[in-house]
């Protein structure tokens, strides 16, 4: 095996759309193959693990939009807002008072 063989931990994050942190983690678990050279991780190129966790992934986030469940929030501190606006716990922004008329 040469090293085009093998990727690194930020390349398997990206594949399998996942923080670095996991990856790691998930090496050191023995969840997925991997290599520890020194302190970094390697990780075979065509290993079946992460082929087969990238098909999970895959799988499952298509049942979950089958399911017709709403996507979580992209910016959580605006939702938040929002929905206490909507109990009326502070007031909405008037944004024109704010910036006085001009952005």
């Amino acid at each position: 095996m040469t090293a085009s063989d093998f990727i690194t931990t930020a390349e398997v994050a990206t594949l399998l759309k996942i923080s670095v942190s996991t990856v790691q983690r998930m090496a050191r678990e023995g969840r997925i193959t991997a290599l520890k050279v020194g302190k970094l991780w390697r990780f075979p190129a065509q290993s079946p693990h992460i082929l087969l966790y990238k098909q999970d992934q895959s799988k499952r986030r298509k049942e979950k939009s089958a399911e017709g469940k709403e996507p979580a929030p992209k910016n959580g501190l605006r939702e938040f807002v929002r929905l206490a606006c909507d109990l009326g716990f502070i007031e909405p922004l008037d944004r024109q008072k704010l910036y006085g008329g001009r952005r």
